[in-house]
């Protein structure tokens, strides 16, 4: 029988952004007012308690945080991450740079007292800095991404430790890069071996 508690969500990319902004919605302070701009249809807002409790989460090339984030992109983080200020009259860009560091991944996990079991996938050919510095750093990677990743410290993985009290599992996805993670499910061979890695994590919850 398939219940709420069984469900794991899985996210990639903007995906994963996602699925980390929902389980640490408790840390976003007057979530429903920071949601009202973004709902075409605000009877169909999330419930910062909704019951909806999964057994667990995977975060799959995911930027944990946007400090490195280039100029062009600030629009779409700020619209995302504070829609309540984006474009609001006498709103700086400096409040929306700390209301987006408050609410990036890092951020929500820092204060969030959800404890749902979480895991982060990494592709060998993800982008840096923002996405391979930020999320983790795993043993197995290849030496050229080494130093950046150890400089940015296993940022997302080392908070989530320090809150839960349990190591968050990192798994490598080897020949990917970030766009190609999806595309190889269906494929055969070692271009879909990382969607048997992460239902091996999900049926060890």
């Amino acid at each position: 029988m398939i219940t709420p508690e069984s469900l794991t969500i899985v996210g990639n990319s903007a995906g994963a952004v996602h699925v980390a902004t929902y389980l640490y919605r408790d840390a976003i302070k007057d979530y429903e007012l920071a949601l009202a701009p973004l709902a075409t249809d605000p009877t169909l807002l999330p419930d910062r308690h909704d019951p909806l409790h999964p057994s667990g989460a995977m975060l799959i090339g995911m930027p944990a945080h946007f400090r490195l984030a280039t100029p062009d992109r600030s629009p779409v983080l700020f619209g995302y991450h504070c829609p309540e200020l984006f474009g609001k009259p006498g709103t700086s860009e400096q409040q929306m740079r700390e209301l987006t560091e408050e609410r990036c991944p890092i951020g929500l996990r820092k204060r969030s007292g959800d404890r749902t079991r979480v895991g982060t996938m990494l592709a060998d050919l993800d982008p840096e800095p923002e996405i391979a510095g930020p999320v983790l750093i795993h043993p197995t990677l290849s030496p050229r991404c080494l130093p950046l990743r150890a400089t940015q410290s296993r940022e997302f993985s080392k908070v989530y430790e320090e809150i839960t009290g349990i190591p968050a599992q990192e798994i490598h996805i080897d020949g990917h890069n970030h766009i190609s993670v999806p595309l190889g499910l269906g494929l055969g061979g070692k271009e879909e071996a990382w969607g048997h890695d992460l239902i091996k994590w999900i049926n060890g919850a």
